[in-house]
């Protein structure tokens, strides 16, 4: 606690916690930022009553969720691990190690808020059929992010992402049976 006596603002992530505290002890606090989407790490009511200002960044880490998205699924298309080890053994079974493409494959994405949007972006990049699904967005808010079809479509999606922003895992549950209605989205 004596090392916040005297700071005007407190920059944290999602480990460090700033209870009431913590907050009491900050006698020149202005300001509370949180480097990530959350705040439950910040006693809001508290801070607030003591007239500081909790802040947070919610698409601090939308294009790397995003990116690792596409690391794991093109990990999953290509046998990469298997690669690098085959290479430290000093082998290379071509045959062995081809995979699949990406291209006109089908990406289902269950939620299109920032991370699923930017998802959905980079699957279209790829040359892929995006079907997305989202209780809590319409069409035409989606249209911009990822211009959905106005059709509906039955076909089954191949690998699904669920972005890790769905506020419970209910949601995604509730998501699931209407998945046969996914809208296809393609590229603008």
């Amino acid at each position: 606690l004596n090392l916040v006596v005297d700071v005007d603002a407190i920059l944290v992530r999602s480990e460090t916690q700033i209870t009431r505290e913590v907050l009491a002890a900050a006698q020149r606090l202005v300001c509370v930022g949180r480097a990530g989407v959350g705040v439950d790490n910040i006693d809001v009511e508290a801070a607030t009553e003591r007239g500081v200002i909790v802040m947070n960044t919610p698409s601090g880490n939308t294009v790397a969720t995003a990116e690792l998205t596409f690391t794991h699924l093109l990990s999953l298309a290509r046998p990469v691990p298997e690669a690098v080890q085959s290479m430290r053994e000093g082998k290379w079974d071509r045959k062995t190690l081809s995979g699949s493409e990406l291209f006109g494959k089908t990406l289902g994405v269950l939620g299109l808020g920032r991370i699923g949007a930017e998802v959905s972006k980079r699957a279209l990049a790829f040359g892929m059929k995006v079907l997305a699904y989202d209780p809590y967005l319409t069409e035409a808010r989606a249209r911009p992010s990822a211009c959905p079809s106005r059709r509906s479509t039955r076909s089954s999606p191949s690998p699904t992402t669920s972005p890790s922003t769905c506020p419970s895992s209910r949601r995604a549950s509730r998501a699931r049976p209407k998945a046969w209605s996914m809208k296809p989205l393609s590229p603008r």
